[in-house]
């Protein structure tokens, strides 16, 4: 499953809504409609920090776990170090960091591109393909040189 085309300050935003609540959860309808969010865009937001293991949604409901209270109390160094170390298991990054690495630490966009198109057919690959830069970026992973097309990796 391709990750959701959502933004990192989307699914921060979430679990610091849903640290707030004395249980730490939240139905999703509920979500969208009190933080004004279109009802599929939330549930992709939900989807993402469920890819992540910082929430679970058991009947739509969606409760913060272990993970993603800890997240929460980091500071923003700290919530870096755990997207980093999230977003490398997930399918898609960790596809992604593969490729990088037999790349000798960059490739094509092109080359990137053509794979998500074979590996995610029912998904568009440059939303994937913008999504894998921008939690690359906040995660320190990763960088995009718009001028030479070619994602880079910056991980040690």
């Amino acid at each position: 499953m391709p990750f959701p085309r959502v933004h990192v300050p989307e699914v921060m935003g979430l679990l610091d809504y849903l640290v707030r609540h004395s249980d730490h959860s939240a139905p999703v309808f509920d979500l969208a409609e009190q933080l004004g969010v279109d009802f599929d865009h939330m549930g992709a937001v939900v989807r993402a920090a469920e890819q992540l293991g910082w929430v679970t949604t058991p009947g739509e409901i969606a409760r913060l776990t272990a993970a993603g209270e800890s997240v929460v109390t980091q500071n923003a160094s700290g919530r870096r170090d755990a997207t980093r170390a999230r977003i490398a298991e997930q399918p898609l990054f960790s596809r992604v960091l593969g490729m990088l690495r037999e790349g000798e630490g960059s490739i094509d966009d092109d080359e990137l591109l053509s794979d998500l198109t074979i590996h995610f057919p029912f998904s568009k690959a440059p939303a994937l393909f913008r999504t894998v830069v921008e939690w690359g970026r906040y995660a320190n992973l990763l960088d995009h040189d718009t001028r030479g097309k070619r994602l880079l990796l910056t991980e040690s």
